[in-house]
């Protein structure tokens, strides 16, 4: 298998060394459930719809190159049918720079805190729910720790489908932070809800593969933490679509 150690980008200090990155997490949760319920205890909420407006738009525009870029470098759909093979063996001369575009998009996912931050200035704490933050802490550590210790090809497709998901997300929070569309917006939320499920069971049952197939230990492993972290992802998924859809239909 490709030996990642010996990649450029684990001479960068992100990868190196676990501080940079459980560092921003724990920065994290020290912001959201300490400093800004401190910040915010005597002040009214927030507007911030021109800056939710930028952030949108640079999201959108951000997960769709990250998408693209995997996409048209190579590879990303071949892991699936090669899931055994070495990564360097499907994508070739383009490994690395299949590895530098899952790392920035890692680092994306890093970003994704300041809609914690938002939710909390605006005053919407029941949008920061246990779902939220344990996604958002939980998606670039797996990221993380996936790329410095199990690294497989079938990240490019995971990374893919979850970069080509925000994009459609975050064109949806564009759209309705306009008031005249709130309302003719709202339906498709519960879809994106759906899409976001479908997208867990798709990445969750294709590395099933490793685990069925004859591939390497390494590779068990990873099939394993992938299957075992998205079928806790979908569950938590099921209960906030449960819970905020199945819910308000029947009142």
């Amino acid at each position: 298998m490709f030996d990642f150690g010996e990649s450029p980008i684990m001479d960068w200090q992100s990868m190196r060394s676990f501080t940079p990155m459980v560092g921003s997490v724990l920065v994290y949760l020290f912001t959201i459930f300490v400093i800004i319920p401190l910040f915010m205890r005597n002040r009214k909420a927030y507007s911030l719809k021109g800056f939710m407006q930028c952030y949108n738009i640079f999201q959108v525009m951000a997960n769709f190159w990250f998408s693209y870029k995997i996409v048209s470098i190579g590879g990303s759909w071949s892991v699936i049918s090669r899931y055994c093979e070495p990564m360097e063996k499907i994508c070739g001369d383009n490994t690395i720079k299949q590895l530098e575009v899952v790392w920035l998009a890692m680092w994306l996912r890093v970003i994704d805190f300041i809609e914690t931050v938002v939710f909390l200035l605006r005053k919407k704490k029941t949008q920061v729910s246990f779902l939220h933050v344990y996604h958002h802490t939980t998606t670039p550590l797996f990221l993380w720790a996936v790329m410095k210790y199990l690294f497989h090809g079938h990240i490019l497709f995971m990374v893919m489908l979850n970069c080509c998901m925000h994009t459609i997300m975050y064109i949806y929070y564009f759209l309705s932070t306009y008031e005249s569309n709130r309302q003719k917006f709202y339906p498709f939320k519960k879809w994106i809800t759906i899409l976001q499920m479908a997208q867990i069971l798709l990445i969750t049952l294709s590395a099933t593969q490793g685990v069925l197939s004859d591939c390497n230990m390494k590779i068990k492993c990873y099939s394993i933490i992938v299957f075992v972290n998205g079928m806790y992802n979908l569950v938590l998924f099921y209960n906030f679509y449960k819970n905020a859809y199945k819910r308000s239909k029947k009142e």
